[in-house]
């Protein structure tokens, strides 16, 4: 609904009062945040001007203002704001890419216009389309719905998310799965194998694009290359999304469309260097033959100066 004349929304009220704050208001917490709280009194400007308190790069801030601290008496928010600026959002974020990263409102809504959609808990889907995907046909999006969890932050944290890894599929010391699963389960060994398998296809990626950069270095540009460095980076990308599903026919698929470019570079790496490496031993071996022309050359040279000072003097 919005106010006849204006593209101001009306229902942000009825909103506000379905998300936490208005929740906390109408319990009688009267430290929850308002209208007022956010937006000013007097002052109050639209969210895209810059110099609103609402504004995109000003919201961490403002939020900031209530939650740096856990609102939680076990701690278990951690320091909601300092963790975000930290996290790989955040870091977007302060990279100037704010249609990229999300901010508090992206994922917690601007007032409860996500109340109804999962809330924070669903936001990642929102962006991660695919890994969601994948998630929620795998084998722990039951057991995450059965256990609580809030989907991707049981792995991957709520506001201190960290760029992406492969450490944390697997059973190394840092993964995930270990966190949960213990030696002897086939979930830990189901993640052993995913991971070696990953491993051994970003080692195989890893080769073909250190040839390939040998090769240009050396001045060679392999035929093909370009194309089959595109598809492996490409291919690894999407490696780590297919590591979600946590299935192995999944994941060696995303193998094989690693493995495949990777020989192509790979092989055009060795054969153009291989080339280059039978034109240098030509040359080599042209050497000495083009010394004795040199010196044949030269003798001519001298036999024709003696010749020609030799008619002078007669």
């Amino acid at each position: 609904m919005r106010w006849r004349g204006t593209s101001l929304p009306t229902d942000q009220l009825a909103l506000f009062r379905q998300d936490p704050h208005g929740r906390a208001l109408a319990r009688g917490v009267t430290g929850a945040a308002t209208c007022v709280s956010c937006h000013g009194a007097h002052d109050v400007r639209p969210s895209y001007d810059p110099a609103s308190r609402t504004h995109a790069t000003r919201v961490a801030p403002l939020c900031g203002e209530c939650h740096r601290e856990s609102t939680r008496r076990d701690g278990t928010h951690g320091t909601p704001v300092p963790d975000w600026q930290r996290s790989a959002h955040g870091e977007v974020f302060a990279r100037g890419e704010t249609t990229t990263a999300p901010t508090c409102t992206g994922c917690h809504g601007r007032h409860g216009e996500l109340a109804d959609n999962g809330g924070a808990a669903a936001a990642c889907g929102r962006c991660h389309v695919e890994e969601a995907s994948l998630f929620a046909r795998s084998p722990h999006a039951a057991a995450w719905q059965r256990l609580g969890f809030g989907g991707c932050a049981a792995c991957h944290g709520n506001h201190d998310v960290p760029p992406a890894s492969d450490v944390l599929l697997g059973v190394g010391g840092r993964s995930a799965c270990a966190r949960c699963h213990a030696i002897g389960q086939r979930a830990w060994d189901l993640a052993s194998r995913l991971s070696a398998r990953r491993d051994e296809a970003r080692a195989r990626a890893a080769r073909a694009l250190r040839l390939v950069r040998e090769a240009r270095e050396a001045g060679i540009e392999p035929p093909g290359a370009s194309l089959a460095v595109e598809e492996v980076r490409e291919a690894e990308s999407r490696l780590r999304v297919a590591s979600h599903a946590l299935d192995e026919a999944a994941l060696d698929d995303a193998v094989r469309a690693v493995v495949a470019p990777s020989a192509r570079a790979e092989d055009a790496a060795r054969a153009a260097m291989a080339r280059h490496r039978d034109e240098r031993r030509t040359w080599l071996w042209m050497i000495p033959v083009l010394g004795v022309l040199l010196a044949l050359l030269l003798v001519r040279i001298r036999r024709l100066d003696r010749v020609t000072a030799e008619g002078r003097d007669g």
